[in-house]
C-alpha cells in the first residue's frame, strides 16, 4: 500500500482516514500532507485534489504555498477553470517572491 498521503484513489473511506492521520500528524506537517495528497489526486479526482490544495495554503505554512499554488493550477486547469488557475499561478508567484529563498 503506498502512503497514506500519496493515494491515487479516493473514497468516503479513504478521505476519513486521511483526515484521521492528518490531525494525528504534526502541526507543520499537515500543509505538506494535503498538498501530496492533492498532488497524487490531480489526474483521477481533480475535484478532490482542489479541495485539499486550498486547505493546503490555508495553512499558511510559507514554504509550502508555491508547491500547493501550482498544483492548485492544475487540478483547476484540469477542472476547465482557467481563471481559477491564472490566479493560483499568480499566488505562486507572488509566494515566491516574497519568500525566494523557499
Amino acid at each position: 500500500m503506498s502512503d497514506w498521503y500519496r493515494r491515487s484513489e479516493w473514497t468516503d473511506e479513504i478521505a476519513a482516514d486521511f483526515e484521521t492521520r492528518l490531525a494525528r500528524a504534526r502541526p507543520a506537517s499537515r500543509a505538506q500532507y494535503l498538498s501530496l495528497q492533492g498532488y497524487a489526486l490531480l489526474a483521477r479526482h481533480p475535484q478532490h485534489a482542489e479541495s485539499l490544495l486550498e486547505r493546503s495554503i490555508a495553512a499558511n505554512e510559507t514554504a509550502e504555498i508555491p508547491r500547493a499554488a501550482c498544483y492548485l493550477a492544475l487540478s483547476r486547469l484540469a477542472q476547465g477553470k482557467r481563471d481559477g488557475a491564472v490566479a493560483a499561478y499568480q499566488l505562486a508567484i507572488d509566494a515566491e517572491r516574497r519568500n525566494p529563498a523557499f
